[in-house]
């Protein structure tokens, strides 16, 4: 089983994509923080990446991976700027999602992640 770990501060929105994944097949981490996030990387297969978190901020936790990233990343924010955007992929993600999204179209897009 595909094991993602969600990095959002928002518990709405967490909870609204665990149980979307885990509906979907996927097990899930859960992470409010970077740094909390950086501590449970190392259990995961995919990282879906809140950009706009408290303390150090998504930008930061990707850095703090490496290159290249040791597992896919997907970036999302609520901050519509494509410099952000730009940014994100820039470093290696491989997907960005713009929040609000479709949750079908998150699960499409680890779906696609995954095989």
């Amino acid at each position: 089983m595909t094991r993602v770990l969600v990095v959002e501060d928002e518990p709405d929105i967490r909870l609204l994509i665990t149980v979307n994944l885990e509906s979907a097949g996927f097990d899930v981490l859960e992470a409010a923080s970077g740094e909390e996030g950086l501590d449970l990387v190392a259990a995961a297969d995919m990282l879906l990446l809140d950009i706009r978190l408290p303390g150090i901020d998504g930008f930061e936790v990707m850095e703090r991976l490496g290159r290249p990233f040791p597992l896919p990343v997907i970036a999302m924010s609520a901050h519509s700027s494509e410099a952000a955007r730009d940014q994100a992929l820039a470093l290696g993600c491989a997907g960005w999602l713009q929040k609000p999204f479709s949750p079908r179209g998150l699960v499409a897009l680890l779906e696609d992640l995954r095989s």
